[in-house]
């Protein structure tokens, strides 16, 4: 079994792959950017998604962002793991459209936001009115692909709880208590 957060970074990536160690799973957060463009590569070679991460169960926070380019495979890249994997569950990790715009504009001190207007060479309204669509078009192409299917839960970080996340991946519900909200930025915006 595979479970994968699809939903973007500062909408709690840490706290449920936290929760999910937690549970017993072997988790991948991240992997100090390597994950977004190993699962590009492997893709575009006709290989599995998560090959040379064998190890590992659930995945999460797989973007890679320098100063020059940028990679969201949880966008680009989800419909191609649920076709390879057939025993995948998806979490679309949400919240509030504006709270995310402020937590992401303030993340590691503004620095990611000036990466992404270096990259777009633009500036920082431009930047954010690009995230806004991104992230209004991301979830609902989601939803509209996993409309007829069970196996993608949509997981509000700021209104649902850790027995949501123990039904869906069928765990034992008294493990919920192991979620909760780690790694805050802060918000001076």
């Amino acid at each position: 079994m595979k479970v994968v957060q699809i939903g973007f970074n500062k909408c709690g990536t840490t706290s449920i792959d936290y929760f999910l160690k937690k549970c017993g799973y072997k988790t991948l957060h991240w992997d100090h950017g390597k994950l977004a463009p190993r699962i590009k590569n492997n893709i575009d070679n006709k290989e599995a998604p998560f090959l040379g991460y064998e190890e590992y169960q659930c995945f999460s926070d797989m973007e890679y962002v320098t100063n020059k380019e940028f990679l969201y495979a949880f966008i680009d890249y989800y419909k191609d793991i649920d076709r390879y994997y057939d025993d995948v569950y998806f979490i679309l990790n949400v919240r509030p459209l504006e709270k995310w715009l402020k937590s992401r504009i303030n993340h590691n001190n503004r620095t990611y936001l000036s990466r992404f207007v270096s990259i777009r060479e633009s500036n920082e309204e431009e930047v954010i009115e690009y995230w806004r669509k991104l992230w209004v078009d991301h979830i609902n192409d989601v939803k509209n692909y996993f409309q007829n299917k069970s196996n993608c839960l949509v997981f509000d970080i700021e209104k649902d709880s850790g027995d949501q996340l123990c039904k869906f991946l069928g765990v034992d519900v008294t493990l919920a208590k192991h979620y909760g909200h780690y790694h805050q930025t802060a918000i001076t915006k």
